[in-house]
C-alpha cells in the first residue's frame, strides 16, 4: 500500500478538529474564564439555553433540555451508552487522564487500523477483479 493511504486517513480528521477548533477561536473575542479548572476558555460556565457552555459538561440534564432536539426520542438509547462511558472513565480513579487515554489515543487507534484494514482489502478486491 502507497504510503498517503496510510497518511490522509490519519492526519486528515486531526487537521479538520484543529481548523474547526481554530476558527471558532478566532471568532471570539476574548475566551472566558473556567472557575472549575484556574484557566481561560473558550466557552464559559455561565447557562445559556441559546448557545452550549460548559454547563453541558458538569450538567448534562441541562444540556438535554435545552440544546437536543432531534435526538430526544433516542434517549433511552444513547443514554445508558453515554453514560456507561462516563461511568467507566470515572472509575478509572482518574476521569481526566481515563478520557485522553481511552476517547483521544485508544479509540481513535482502534478506528484508524480498522479504517487502514478496509482500505486495504478495498485494494486487494479490485486488484484482483482487475488481475
Amino acid at each position: 500500500m502507497k504510503i498517503y493511504h496510510y497518511i490522509i486517513p490519519l492526519l486528515l480528521p486531526i487537521l479538520f478538529v484543529v481548523f474547526i477548533n481554530e476558527y471558532s477561536r478566532y471568532k471570539l473575542s476574548n475566551g472566558y474564564y473556567n472557575k472549575q479548572y484556574d484557566l481561560k476558555a473558550m466557552n464559559s460556565n455561565i447557562p445559556n439555553p441559546e448557545k452550549c457552555t460548559w454547563t453541558g459538561h458538569f450538567n448534562t440534564n441541562y444540556c438535554k433540555n435545552h440544546h437536543v432536539k432531534l435526538l430526544k426520542p433516542y434517549f433511552k438509547f444513547i443514554d445508558p451508552i453515554y453514560f456507561g462511558i462516563i461511568n467507566f472513565l470515572q472509575s478509572t480513579g482518574n476521569y481526566m487522564a481515563g478520557n485522553i487515554l481511552f476517547l483521544v489515543i485508544l479509540w481513535p487507534a482502534i478506528m484508524y487500523f480498522l479504517l487502514l484494514k478496509i482500505i486495504h482489502l478495498r485494494i486487494k478486491l479490485r486488484n484482483g477483479i482487475n488481475h
